[in-house]
């Protein structure tokens, strides 16, 4: 018996052929579902109302504020068991959330407020991180003598 073996040389490569297509359409498929899957970190500063609102159809769930020459940071972050809302407004938060003062990388776990502090003639930075697997997006801004906020910077 006679075994065309250039035969099964051409099976192989054929196989072989396939399975870097089906790799390659994999790959696709896994970059379009990762960059599907992320959401959009996305935010503004309302001057007028001193609103943080979300972009599009997307919710906030944590902010992280940093406040120039104060000791503290503070994040805010939706409470369980409530919705997300895609606005926050900085001078009365909403029940939906609270506000958890951090002092250098220490928690202070019994201090949950819907407050945060809004001091005259003063440098914030909110940072918007609710979705961990998209790229962080970030509001300066300065209160004046009346504390009203003037957007310094968005990143």
């Amino acid at each position: 018996m006679h075994i065309n073996v250039s035969y099964f040389w051409k099976i192989g490569g054929v196989l072989l052929g396939m399975l870097n297509k089906y790799r390659q359409i994999l790959y696709i498929l896994l970059v379009l579902t990762v960059n599907a899957s992320c959401g959009s970190n996305s935010i503004q500063l309302d001057e007028a109302t001193f609103t943080v609102f979300a972009d599009k159809d997307e919710v906030l769930l944590d902010l992280w504020v940093e406040i120039e020459n104060f000791d503290n940071s503070f994040t805010i972050t939706k409470k369980s068991g409530f919705d997300a809302c895609n606005h926050i407004k900085l001078d009365s938060i909403s029940e939906n959330y609270i506000v958890i003062k951090e002092k250098r990388n220490a928690i202070f776990p019994n201090f949950e407020s819907r407050f945060l502090p809004i001091l005259p003639n003063t440098k914030y930075r909110i940072t918007n991180d609710t979705y961990g697997d998209a790229y962080h997006n970030r509001i300066e801004f300065h209160t004046d003598e009346n504390c009203k906020p003037h957007i310094t910077a968005e990143k």
